[in-house]
């Protein structure tokens, strides 16, 4: 890719291997070049929506490199993923001292090390993981979604809004983060504000149950409908050309439609439904 962004074939690839690692993080930077391409593809469709969806699937693949390659570290971050979701924090917190001793500027493995921590309910070691993060995890939503739970937890309601509010400029459909901001703006005395981050936390609720239960085109129209109305077209287009390939009547018309107001439009979420 850094010889050729075009090269379609190679960033499909890239982007199976981090969802096979679990750095979802990273596999959204990827589909947003494969959309405005018209390439599409339902899994990664999915991922951006339900990423929980990803990390409750165990890939045999992932298992297979685990399996050969035991002391290689980056694909036993989606085992400690696994591990959080079997409610085994300590195993995680193993498994992720590990991955960020070998790759300390691994943030998807920094944030999921600080949601553990969090779990572990121990200030002591969170405050410490913190003070050695690199430089760029400012950069990763997430991190800053922790330190807004941590901040909550310390009764710094304020703090907690600027924490969350960061997270959301950086990926405005982290759905947690828009729920956990309407209470912090909430007490802070912002209701109105609040019911913003609010609504969008619950449409992002509905999209992912929505496709999780994808049966028919009916259902797309759905997940279409509600993409629109929370600013992320890319999404809803290549939802369009999966329904077309189904032979949805309102597919084709919906696509050119969507294409038209996608023009020069270079984020995944326009930045005017960025809330935040």
């Amino acid at each position: 890719l850094e010889l050729g962004r075009g090269n379609v074939a190679a960033r499909e690839r890239l982007l199976f291997i981090y969802a096979a690692q679990g750095r979802m993080w990273e596999v959204m930077q990827q589909v947003l070049p494969l959309l405005k391409s018209g390439r599409t593809d339902v899994n990664y469709l999915i991922a951006t929506s339900f990423h929980k969806r990803y990390m409750d699937k165990e890939l045999p693949f992932t298992k297979r490199c685990i399996a050969a390659r035991p002391d290689d570290p980056l694909p036993r971050l989606i085992e400690a993923k696994w591990a959080i979701r079997d409610k085994q924090p300590d195993i995680a917190s193993e498994i992720l001292a590990g991955i960020i001793e070998q790759h300390p500027h691994l943030l998807d493995g920094q944030a999921t090390m600080g949601e553990v921590l969090l779990q572990l309910d121990s200030d002591e070691d969170f405050l410490a993981w913190h003070e050695r993060l690199p430089d760029s995890a400012d950069e990763h939503p997430s991190i800053w979604f922790d330190r807004g739970l941590w901040s909550m937890k310390s009764g710094q309601m304020t703090a907690a809004v600027r924490c969350f509010s960061e997270a959301l400029r950086r990926d405005p459909n982290h759905a947690a983060a828009n729920y956990q901001l309407s209470i912090a703006l909430s007490a802070v005395g912002e209701v109105e504000t609040a019911e913003a981050f609010a609504d969008r936390a619950r449409k992002l609720a509905r999209l992912a149950l929505l496709i999780d239960e994808l049966v028919n085109a009916d259902k797309i129209l759905e997940v279409v409908r509600l993409l629109r109305e929370l600013g992320r077209a890319w999404e809803a287009a290549g939802w369009c050309r999966i329904a077309m390939t189904n032979n949805a009547s309102w597919a084709k018309p919906t696509l050119d439609q969507l294409l038209f107001e996608l023009a020069g439009e270079e984020t995944l979420t326009k930045r005017a439904s960025n809330v935040a």
